[in-house]
């Protein structure tokens, strides 16, 4: 059963309740058991209980081939098969055919009411009209039901998936008879010391949400199936079974109030081998967010939203990350670049500032250059009465081109310019970061 319940302000999804049809493992221990498990669906006046005679179709299967009922022993009553006669005639006979030490099973699923004239609750068949007059004569009382099942004095279990209160069982909350009121619950059935009871009678019955099937049969047979197996031993006793259907009532039903009740021994084993995994209420209540289908090469947009604000560039001022060009230190860039580019790791590490090195250099001998030319100047102008030679023109000129052309040779040479090695290096560098991102990301390469 649930740990917890989940809040009540979560809201029913469409998530897929899963099906109780299949065969489920046999355990072999009905051999010695008998059942009559009637539903009604489809009445011949009466609204519709959807899912009724299918939910009794599963029970059927489960009881025969999972717990190992004979066939023999067993019988199954549908929509309008479904009369006062046949049910008790069913009951009396299966009653009669349990062997020594086995369990009588009756199941029923369809519309209840309670007696007009007071006392417990009807079942009622496919024949009865709703009229208070019909209802009294052509329902099938409980207390009837019960007194046969119990006439071979070995034990019994019921499962009772109807109202009792007047209002029909199809969820939608109107009266049977037109016009009456809706009544108080029938009172509560009595039993034998040999009998346990599970029903979902005192209150309004109804379908799950989003899955035509009468819930609480729908929910305790999958109980029985090894949904209410907490503990991992295959075996579900009716305590487990009706905890399980109760809690998981609470969680998926929010227009009516259903708590099933357990009348007699909560001990009984109901089901070995049972370890049927249940449905995941959580997914059901509150199912994750659908996953978009994306059109192929497109890329999800908080993936490249996560992706920009970890993106590196190479900018005038250094490199910088983000839309915000945040300043990202060299050595960040050079520890997390060394292992996936180690070549333009090295060629950084190796080079970088040699293009101010280049400057000062060239500024150097611009500088040299200079002072000699000047000095040749006048040497030239006073060697030769106050007037400048030729020679100190050429050494002007010589002095100019040795200083541009050792400027130039550095900021080719160590450069921030598209060709560069130093320049280069740094772009290979973020680039290396940058796909390394995307691939932790699942994005394909990024190539400027």
């Amino acid at each position: 059963m649930l740990t917890a319940i989940i809040s009540a302000a979560l809201a029913v999804s469409s998530a897929t309740w899963p099906s109780v049809s299949g065969a489920a493992p046999a355990s072999g221990i009905g051999k010695a058991d008998a059942a009559v498990v009637v539903g009604v669906s489809r009445s011949f006046v009466l609204p519709e209980v959807p899912g009724a005679a299918d939910n009794a179709t599963d029970w059927f299967r489960w009881l025969t081939t999972g717990r190992g009922i004979p066939l023999a022993n067993a019988r199954l009553l549908r929509d309008g098969d479904v009369t006062r006669e046949a049910v008790l005639k069913e009951i009396e006979a299966m009653a009669g055919k349990r062997k020594p030490g086995g369990t009588l099973w009756v199941i029923f699923i369809g519309h209840g009411a309670p007696a007009p004239s007071g006392g417990g609750g009807l079942l009622l068949g496919a024949d009865v009209q709703p009229t208070i007059e019909s209802i009294e004569s052509r329902g099938i009382p409980q207390a009837d039901v019960l007194k046969l099942a119990d006439a071979g004095r070995g034990p019994v279990v019921a499962v009772f998936d109807a109202c009792f209160t007047g209002v029909a069982s199809d969820g939608s909350g109107q009266a049977l008879v037109r016009g009456a009121q809706v009544t108080l619950p029938a009172k509560r059935v009595t039993t034998s010391s040999k009998m346990t009871v599970l029903q979902a009678s005192a209150q309004v019955a109804g379908p799950l949400p989003q899955h035509n099937r009468p819930a609480f049969s729908y929910l305790l047979l999958g109980a029985l199936r090894g949904w209410a197996d907490d503990d991992g031993d295959g075996t579900v006793t009716a305590q487990d079974a009706l905890d399980y259907t109760s809690n998981a009532l609470v969680v998926a039903v929010r227009d009516r109030n259903q708590t099933p009740q357990l009348v007699g021994a909560g001990d009984v084993v109901l089901a070995k081998g049972a370890r049927e995994t249940g449905p995941d209420l959580v997914e059901i209540v509150a199912p994750a967010p659908p996953v978009v289908a994306l059109a192929p090469g497109e890329i999800p947009k908080h993936l490249l939203e996560s992706y920009e604000r970890k993106k590196l560039a190479v900018a005038a001022e250094g490199i910088v990350r983000g839309p915000y060009a945040d300043p990202v230190p060299l050595t960040e860039v050079l520890e997390r670049g060394r292992p996936l580019n180690p070549d333009a790791a090295r060629v950084v590490e190796e080079n970088d500032g040699k293009f101010v090195t280049g400057l000062a250099a060239g500024a150097a001998g611009v500088g040299i250059v200079g002072a000699v030319t000047a000095g040749v100047m006048v040497w030239d102008y006073t060697s030769n009465n106050n007037q400048f030679t030729g020679v100190s023109g050429a050494m002007i000129y010589a002095g100019l081109s040795a200083a541009s052309l050792a400027g130039w040779f550095g900021y080719l040479t160590f450069g921030p310019g598209d060709e560069g090695p130093v320049a280069k290096a740094k772009s290979d560098l973020v680039q290396a970061i940058n796909d390394d991102e995307r691939r932790a990301l699942g994005l394909p390469p990024e190539r400027n």
